[in-house]
């Protein structure tokens, strides 16, 4: 997701880094083209402990790992982690400073298979809203801490019981995605509410882990998962698990449509009436050039002097309209030079 850690070189660079320069480099090409930009906010926030932590906090590591915040969800069933800082960004160099800054913070050991072991699940939010047409868009990258065995990666003390949360999250996970595949509904996406397949239970609420990703999973979504596995074989079991996983994930079906920021509507009564203003002065100053460009054509219509500066092409056309208006409908036409059809 990231790439290697302390990877410099630019094709090293992880999908999260990839995935926002593509985004920025639309808004400048909408710049370019002086259309309406993008309003763009991220956040950054790790699951550690079962405890939700800001990985973007204004003071940096001295308010890390600050409180731990709490998950709430509308009456729409989105969830959302109350108190998590928005940040506005309007360059790509700021969008990947808050990210190595969070990736700083993040909480990482080294065990007997990893010398830089991630101990909790990441989530890096990127809010994106259109200014014309308020179409808003949510991108989510999330990086899973993967399973354990602690037989194998020797965990002791901290380390095991950063291991036991990793894994119960992740069970509880794969019991949502299984879940969500199981039946027909499921798979189909036809849904008795926003979240959960017709006539079957989802346990979102069993972790925190799964509730942070149900907005991604249930159902107003384009959700693409990644596994990494290893080809070593004493990590078999391990990597069959992990290809039976992502088959059950390949079953569940998601139904994404247009989002529209919500709009105060006092705001948006203001916006009618401002575009309103801009459509009636634009249409007045149409009327006025349209009337000031007919009198001139009047008056150089009744000048004589208008004739007689016409050439040759010009007084033939004008003199062909005359004979047309005045023909009938059954006037035939001769062949030979310049007789025109209309």
């Amino acid at each position: 997701m990231f790439g290697p850690p302390g990877a410099h070189a630019h094709d090293e660079r992880g999908l999260i880094f990839r995935a926002t320069e593509a985004i920025f480099d639309e808004a400048e090409q909408l710049a370019k083209d002086k259309r309406p930009g993008l309003v763009c906010k991220v956040s950054f926030c790790e699951l550690y402990l079962d405890q939700i932590r800001d990985l973007a906090p204004p003071a940096g590591k001295k308010q890390y790992p600050g409180p731990n915040l709490e998950l709430a969800e509308d009456a729409n069933g989105n969830v959302t982690v109350k108190g998590l800082r928005q940040v506005e960004v309007s360059s790509l160099e700021t969008v990947h400073a808050l990210i190595r800054g969070g990736l700083a913070l993040r909480q990482t050991a080294s065990t007997a298979l990893n010398d830089v072991s991630s101990r909790s699940h990441t989530i890096f939010t990127l809010n994106v809203s259109r200014v014309d047409d308020g179409r808003a868009g949510r991108l989510d990258l999330v990086d899973l801490a993967g399973s354990e065995n602690l037989k194998k990666s020797e965990s002791e003390g901290d380390r095991a019981k950063e291991a036991k949360h990793i894994n119960s999250s992740l069970t509880a996970l794969g019991k949502v995605i299984l879940a969500l595949s199981a039946s027909p509904a499921g798979a189909s996406g036809e849904t008795s509410d926003a979240s959960h397949p017709a006539g079957v239970h989802v346990p979102y609420r069993d972790s925190k882990l799964t509730r942070l990703l149900k907005n991604s999973l249930s159902g107003n979504s384009f959700t693409v998962l990644m596994c990494a596995v290893n080809p070593a074989g004493e990590h078999h079991d391990e990597c069959i698990s992990s290809l039976q996983f992502a088959h059950r994930c390949s079953h569940v079906q998601t139904q994404p449509k247009v989002n529209y920021e919500a709009v105060d509507p006092a705001e948006q009564q203001q916006r009618i009436v401002k575009l309103s203003n801009e459509l009636a002065g634009l249409k007045g100053q149409l009327e006025s050039i349209h009337a000031h460009y007919q009198k001139e054509l009047e008056a150089a219509a009744a000048d004589p002097e208008y004739a007689r500066q016409l050439g040759p092409v010009e007084r033939s056309d004008a003199e062909t309209d005359s004979d047309y208006e005045q023909d009938t409908p059954h006037r035939r036409f001769s062949g030979g030079g310049g007789g025109r059809v209309r």
